[in-house]
């Protein structure tokens, strides 16, 4: 009888679909012992995204000899569906979603080794703007999307004010409500062939973040916070997190907010389980 209820354990727990164990016996688990395993401190992951136009096809077909065969620590999965591109064509997209156990700069060097064709071909930044830009600095914008790397570049301006400047800044940990004209979000794109020229479209983006500087918000200089971007700031690589470096970023998405979601994050997650580049710290970090 033993034999025969670990053979039971092994269709139901192991083999997954309830329907197998149906069709064989109805059992009742009274006890179920979960055996963890051993995860990093620090875990990336990332999602990339290509159309036909952006080889797709082939890109799938590369996959099918990398995912299987690639490090132990990266898990690469595909999904591809059926989209619209920007220009209204009907295309197909695949997804590529990873998780790494480990960080950004081993990541970047397993997937240099193993999928190069895969690359980073995206950055961007974010800024907001309280007064309004005088004509000279948009045409000193504009020089840089002439650049070579702005060939594929995006200067785009979302509007404020309305609904948004009647909700009080502290309402939620977003405060970018009254005072603040819009936002502006910088993009510079590259394909996946000039991969190894990506510092030098990095480099751009980050000049023209620096030329924006006298036409940006200040004390801080606010940034959105779903446009994660490291350039402003990230958490120690090592030891214990610092609330005065992680304030360096902070501020700039959170404003004064970033206070009360130290507290808050405190008490939520006592033992700092849930961190990352830019997580926000314990009150106790010092």
């Amino acid at each position: 009888m033993a034999g025969f209820s670990t053979e039971i354990r092994w269709v139901r727990i192991y083999s997954g679909p309830l329907g197998v164990v149906e069709v064989l016996v109805w059992c009742v688990i009274l006890a179920w012992k979960v055996r963890l395993v051993e995860v990093p401190e620090t875990v990336t992951v990332f999602t990339i995204y290509r159309d036909l136009d952006q080889n797709a096809t082939q890109l799938v077909h590369r996959w099918q000899y990398v995912a299987p065969n690639c490090d132990e620590d990266l898990f690469l999965g595909v999904v591809s569906r059926r989209n619209i591109s920007g220009d209204g064509r009907m295309t197909i997209r695949a997804e590529f979603n990873s998780v790494f156990l480990g960080g950004i700069d081993r990541l970047l060097a397993v997937m240099e080794e193993t999928f190069p064709e895969l690359g980073l071909d995206t950055k961007g930044k974010s800024d907001y703007v309280q007064k309004p830009i005088p004509i000279c600095g948009f045409e000193g914008v504009w020089k840089f999307l002439y650049e070579p790397e702005g060939s594929e570049a995006e200067f785009i301006m979302t509007p404020y004010g309305g609904r948004m400047a009647e909700i009080p800044d502290n309402a939620t940990p977003f405060p970018h409500r009254a005072g603040y004209l819009y936002k502006l979000q910088y993009m510079v794109f590259w394909e996946a062939k000039d991969a190894h020229n990506a510092q030098k479209y990095i480099s751009w983006i980050r000049r023209l973040y620096n030329y924006v500087t006298p036409y940006a918000s200040k004390s801080p200089r606010g940034a959105y916070f779903n446009y994660r971007d490291l350039d402003i700031g990230v958490n120690n690589d090592e030891g214990p997190i610092s609330i005065a470096t992680s304030k360096v970023w902070g501020v700039k998405y959170f404003n004064k907010n970033f206070n009360r979601l130290v507290q808050v994050k405190t008490r939520v997650d006592p033992e700092n389980f849930f961190r990352d580049e830019q997580s926000i710290p314990h009150a106790n970090c010092g």
